[in-house]
């Protein structure tokens, strides 16, 4: 017996540049073709680029554009939380080679990162940096912080991208913290959802 399942989704974005003239941002959205469909589902990604970064904008739009494109391309027996795995860590690693063009450290590519996927009846969502995801309530209209600031008090940006130092970078720790390992590893807030 063959299902016939659709997807169907509204999906809108804006962004809107803050204090600053420039618009960083970078946001993309993109739904498995039919026959991916129960197995790689959609994926809807945003990046805020730094803006005192030199490269913050273009960091920004590589990991939009790589998290889209690979996905769909990762094993469809692979779970959703291994296949972002597989995409950001490579990714972090090709920011962190492309900041070494940069002289100053802090002005390398870097970018948060925030992830939704939705596949079956979850949400799985991945999160980089001191962005936040919420829940729009359709009963309500009221939002639900779903992730969280990865530390609070005086760290203005903490578990970024970052090119120079790779993931984890808090320019107010950075002597406390190795770089070494920051920079092969991704360790993303990850959150599921049914």
């Amino acid at each position: 017996m063959e299902h016939n399942h659709t997807f169907k989704a509204t999906v809108g974005t804006c962004s809107v540049a803050g204090v600053k003239p420039d618009n960083e941002d970078a946001v993309g959205f993109r739904v498995a073709e039919q026959r991916l469909l129960n197995t790689k589902g959609a994926v809807a990604v945003i990046a805020d680029g730094v803006s005192t970064a030199e490269a913050g904008k273009e960091a920004a739009e590589r990991c939009v554009s790589t998290v889209l494109a690979d996905y769909f391309t990762t094993p469809e027996t692979w779970s959703v939380k291994h296949s972002i795995q597989n995409i950001l860590t490579p990714l972090n690693r090709k920011l962190y080679n492309l900041g070494h063009e940069i002289k100053n450290e802090a002005r390398g590519y870097i970018t948060t990162l925030s992830i939704l996927v939705l596949k079956s009846h979850m949400a799985h969502l991945f999160h980089i940096g001191d962005s936040r995801i919420y829940q729009l309530s359709a009963e309500t209209g009221e939002f639900k912080q779903l992730t969280r600031r990865p530390f609070s008090g005086n760290f203005r940006r903490a578990e970024l991208l970052d090119s120079r130092h790779g993931y984890g970078y808090q320019p107010e720790r950075r002597l406390q913290r190795g770089c070494t390992q920051a920079r092969r590893y991704l360790f993303p807030q990850y959150r599921r959802y049914s």
